[in-house]
């Protein structure tokens, strides 16, 4: 099999679909032999914050000397951006096996007996079912898998995990997991496997009660988390935000549950791999300075609690210096509530329509941000944005990038061709 035939099996126009239960991603484990029975799974749950906190559980235990499997979403730079193997990107080569692994598993069922739509995965189920071959073929320490929307009803709810981690919860995606931080929290916690230990992320006082009363009455031991020792706070472009404290915390505190674990596989790790491990994490697109003078920030938030962190980094990092900033929204999200905060820290507006199917058209989202009596236009595509963005600091304007990270690896990688 070709790589470009592999990422069609995963992504195109017929898998990009959010599909609600786990019976087909059970039947696909279950044609596979169920690879995820014999892996050490940690599941990362939340609203905000679930990749930087997966991504340095994983890189403490790599610093550590344990081989890690990890799962991230969505997958920016294209499918293979799912998966990391000891916090690297996997080999087309790879990619490829586990796609004709999968491929092959599905191809081997009489479709009238099964029912065509147990053997139609959505592009998420799909990717998920190769990270686990993967996994299972590296024969990984750990397998971290960072959920999707959910909990659940999550694709990632598979498997008996041997820990969960639930970052920051906020309201997101309301129509699929409830109205109320405690309708959201209790989905979350939908996850967690029988006698698995919970680790909560720093949270507010309604999301902490009800996972308590949850843990309660599952039966489950309850872990809580407080800011991180500054000792632990990098100073480089990806860590500077105020809200990584909250998620080094949360990794922290998951690597203490985890070694003292009583029974299975339990790691032992000292203070220099947790410290090098935090260190050397940094994802792009959370609070990322690219450039200074002027300044040019990516910031993937995209819903109001990411935006309120988001407008906090801002305050300690440059005071109330106003930014062009240059957005793309999914209809879908509380936007008017995003840039009613966003505006206080805005020259002016450069809108895009994200390259999704839910994306708001730019039009809409321009119309909109015009109520602020600020400067607001629209480009046509990412190459008309960075061209944009290039004016712009050529005068002297700081550029924030933020609304949505659909758009974020579009700018750069059209940045880069330019």
């Amino acid at each position: 099999m070709r790589f470009a035939d592999a990422v069609r099996f995963i992504r195109n126009d017929h898998t990009n679909v959010s599909k609600p239960g786990l019976e087909r991603v059970n039947e696909c484990l279950g044609l596979l032999k169920h690879p995820e029975a014999s892996q050490n799974i940690i599941h990362v749950v939340g609203t905000n914050g679930k990749g930087s906190t997966a991504m340095m559980i994983t890189n403490v235990l790599v610093a550590a000397g344990y081989h890690v499997g990890t799962m991230l979403s969505p997958a920016l730079h294209g499918v293979t951006d799912y998966y990391r193997i000891d916090g690297k990107p996997i080999s087309n080569a790879q990619f490829v096996s586990g796609v004709e692994t999968l491929k092959s598993a599905l191809r081997s069922v009489d479709v009238s007996a099964t029912g065509q739509e147990m053997l139609d995965p959505t592009e998420f189920e799909r990717a998920l079912c190769v990270a686990l071959i993967l996994f299972k073929m590296e024969n990984c320490d750990f397998t971290v898998l960072e959920a999707g929307m959910g909990g659940t009803n999550d694709a990632t709810n598979v498997g008996q995990g041997i820990l969960t981690v639930v970052t920051k919860i906020a309201l997101d995606h309301t129509q699929y997991l409830g109205n109320t931080l405690e309708m959201i929290t209790r989905e979350k916690l939908g996850i967690v496997s029988t006698g698995e230990p919970v680790v909560l992320g720093v949270n507010s006082s309604i999301v902490t009660e009800t996972a308590k009363q949850w843990c309660k009455e599952n039966a489950h031991e309850l872990f809580l988390t407080s800011i991180a020792d500054e000792g632990f706070f990098p100073d480089d472009r990806a860590m500077i935000a105020d809200y990584q404290k909250v998620n080094i915390a949360t990794a922290q505190k998951a690597i203490e549950v985890l070694c003292s674990r009583t029974e299975g596989f339990v790691p032992v790790i000292d203070d220099f791999a947790m410290e090098a491990g935090i260190r050397s994490t940094a994802l792009p697109y959370r609070f990322d300075v690219r450039k200074r003078n002027p300044y040019l920030i990516f910031d993937g938030g995209h819903n109001p609690d990411c935006i309120d962190a988001l407008c906090k980094s801002l305050q300690t990092f440059s005071g109330d210096m106003k930014y062009y900033i240059v957005t793309g929204v999914l209809a879908d999200k509380d936007y008017p509530a995003m840039y009613e905060m966003l505006q206080r820290y805005a020259e002016g507006f450069v809108c895009l329509t994200p390259p999704n199917h839910r994306g708001l058209p730019a039009k809409d989202l321009c119309e909109w941000v015009r109520r602020f009596e600020k400067p607001a236009e629209t480009v046509d595509s990412v190459e008309a944005a960075v061209a944009k963005i290039k004016a712009l600091r050529k005068e002297g304007h700081p550029v924030l990038v933020t609304g949505s990270l659909y758009i974020m690896a579009d700018i750069v990688s059209a940045w880069n061709k330019a």
